[in-house]
């Protein structure tokens, strides 16, 4: 009998459980463990977010380079003076064809010195001969995320007399802003011919 008590005994000591001071670090470690891991994956989706929102930004600037050479390749009479492209056209409305101008130029805002934006910026001008675009006119076409510092323009060929067809370089760089650490600085480049074939002269006849 003595000897089955003893027995108790000796299994109750061998299956005791653990002390609060095993406990506490175990938590502790449990907790770090967590912690950086937690750490790690809100990193990683910190970056994800990041980089969507660059992917997003640059697809927003491929589609304003791409707007801007469609209206060169449909359109007429490319002329780039004082800043400012100028691109003819011929559209048809409820009163039939008529011609319009569409302008681009570089719009920098310095009203914070420390964080200047540089803008494309588009004006559709109804009137054919003069430049009838207003302040109030001119919207945006780059993101505010883009900070443009480059947009140089060389029209060549535009002598009809000789039947050159116009030809346009265009020159775009600048910097991609994300965030506060991270950006990414691109320049592009590309060259558009007008589609149409440059033999009737300069002027659109609408007749």
């Amino acid at each position: 009998m003595i000897f089955v008590v003893k027995m108790i005994n000796k299994n109750l000591k061998n299956n005791r459980g653990f002390t609060l001071v095993e406990m506490m670090v175990s938590v502790a470690i449990f907790s770090i463990v967590v912690m950086i891991a937690l750490g790690a994956i809100l990193t990683i989706l910190d970056a994800n977010r990041k980089a969507r929102t660059l992917t997003e930004v640059m697809s927003n600037l491929n589609f304003s380079v791409e707007m801007i050479t469609r209206s060169l390749k449909t359109g007429v009479e490319p002329n780039y003076q004082e800043g400012i492209l100028s691109v003819g056209a011929i559209v048809l409305d409820e009163e039939g064809f008529k011609r319009e101008k569409t302008r681009y130029k570089l719009s920098v805002d310095n009203s914070d010195p420390d964080n200047s934006i540089g803008q494309i910026i588009q004006c559709v001008d109804k009137d054919y001969t003069d430049n009838n675009c207003d302040a109030d006119t001119w919207v945006p076409v780059t993101s505010e995320s883009v900070d443009v510092d480059k947009f140089e323009i060389l029209v060549v060929g535009t002598d009809t007399e000789g039947l050159v067809q116009p030809r346009t370089q265009i020159i775009i760089s600048g910097t991609v802003k994300v965030s506060e650490k991270i950006s990414s600085s691109f320049s592009l480049q590309t060259s558009v011919s007008q589609r149409r074939l440059n033999i009737l002269g300069s002027e659109l006849d609408l007749e």
